[in-house]
């Protein structure tokens, strides 16, 4: 199953990005964590302050959680301002203990 975690920052903070560039790209074998299968680091094309992460997963059920990285990251940049960390998956997901949702 293809899920994404993204973790987003809000800061008001000069050197920001290259702070949040370092944690993304910092080697997650070294935390002895996991790693995704790829990583993207986007600026807002609107909010100069807003940076976001992006984790590109692709594992077996069970349904997606937060990854120890995804955690690390989020807490350690709660310093720099707000941050924001949540879970993405396709609708036709079928891994026991996912969301149901209605059509209507």
């Amino acid at each position: 199953m293809q899920w994404i975690e993204i973790i987003t920052l809000r800061s008001t903070a000069d050197d920001t990005w290259e702070k949040v560039k370092a944690m993304a790209e910092a080697d997650p074998r070294h935390h002895s964590m996991e790693h995704p299968d790829q990583s993207v680091l986007l600026l807002s094309a609107t909010v100069e302050t807003d940076i976001s992460i992006h984790f590109h997963w692709d594992i077996d059920c069970p349904a997606p959680q937060k990854s120890d990285l995804g955690l690390w990251i989020a807490k350690n940049l709660k310093e720099l301002g707000l941050v924001s960390h949540t879970l993405w998956r396709k609708q036709d997901c079928d891994c026991p203990g996912k969301t149901a949702r209605s059509n209507s």
